[in-house]
């Protein structure tokens, strides 16, 4: 149990890979089953948990940033773009939906898959997400341990776009 601020607990369980008494830093994935994401969120202790529940995943690269302009940045500065954003919806100067926008806006990124991760899930929250090109979105608090599978699922939705309405299809 780790205890966040605020006064929030998170609770996550990870694997450790031992060769010859050494610990070893997981190799980046080389499947079909691969994916790079990028995480985005304010909050040390949300980067941290996410980062150790996608990492269950051996097939799963995760990168974190604290900022929207820092995700920019980097989108910017790396040679292959991520499968994926994953983006906390309020963060300060520019919010989730901000860098949604921005993201969405560039031509270069618009392959880039959006997934949301907010306490914010009501129908109207849900709604807007969707409008400005969620692929999916991860409610918080999120539980570590499935995080990686229901990214996967999120992932492998057919996503289906009408105008700048973004649709989830089976």
């Amino acid at each position: 149990m780790i205890d966040g601020l605020g006064g929030a607990k998170y609770l996550f369980a990870m694997r450790i890979t031992r060769f010859d008494g050494q610990y070893e830093d997981p190799s980046p994935p080389t499947s079909q089953d691969a994916l790079d994401l990028i995480c985005v969120d304010d909050d040390d202790d949300i980067r941290f948990i996410t980062r150790q529940a996608l990492n269950l995943d051996a097939n799963i690269a995760i990168e974190c940033v604290s900022s929207g302009r820092d995700v920019l940045q980097l989108l910017n500065r790396r040679a292959t773009l991520p499968d994926c954003l994953i983006v906390d919806s309020r963060m300060p100067m520019m919010s989730g939906e901000m860098l949604m926008l921005a993201v969405r806006s560039d031509e270069r990124f618009k392959d880039i898959k959006l997934i949301v991760m907010s306490a914010n899930v009501h129908r109207d929250d849900l709604n807007r997400y969707f409008a400005l090109g969620a692929a999916g979105v991860v409610g918080k608090p999120f539980n570590a341990m499935t995080l990686a599978s229901q990214v996967r699922e999120i992932l492998s939705s057919t996503i289906a776009r009408h105008g700048n309405d973004w649709r989830r299809t089976a």
